[in-house]
């Protein structure tokens, strides 16, 4: 007797343990697309938040006509500044000086920019250009530039 009460033991065991694991892979099954559909509309919702912000970005640049400044460094005995970098605003903002002195800035709001010229020997030079005059000058530079549409 004891060993047909064990044998039921175990049966009753095997089949609690397969009916728990039925349970848990049909309620997997039942929650893994519900989870995978809440993805589906959050990758929808950030594709057209994207999209938007795309659409904001295209039209601020076309709303605040971005312009190009080139200009060229020069210094008082008209010879080019060359072998420095010229920055307007932030760092992000920047252009290398070629042979000419020359130099350009993309897309850029029509707006005055105070410019800081740093060259290799150390020297920094800080100048404000306005779109509104096409020349600056400090003690030993002048700067010609012009602001032109995109």
């Amino acid at each position: 007797m004891r060993e047909t009460t064990s044998s039921s033991a175990k049966v009753a065991i095997v089949t609690a343990l397969i009916t728990a694991g039925t349970t848990i892979l049909t309620a997997f099954i039942a929650i893994v697309p519900q989870m995978r559909q809440g993805d589906r509309t959050t990758i929808e919702q950030l594709s057209k938040q994207t999209e938007d912000l795309k659409t904001q970005v295209q039209t601020l640049k076309s709303s605040q006509g971005l312009y190009r400044i080139r200009g060229q460094v020069k210094t008082k005995n008209d010879a080019p500044f060359k072998d420095a970098v010229l920055y307007a605003a932030s760092a992000d903002d920047s252009a290398p000086l070629d042979d000419n002195g020359t130099f350009l800035f993309e897309n850029m709001s029509r707006k005055p920019y105070v410019v800081v010229l740093a060259s290799q020997t150390g020297t920094v030079h800080r100048l404000l250009i306005n779109p509104d005059d096409p020349n600056t000058n400090s003690d030993d530079l002048l700067i010609t530039y012009a602001f032109l549409a995109e």
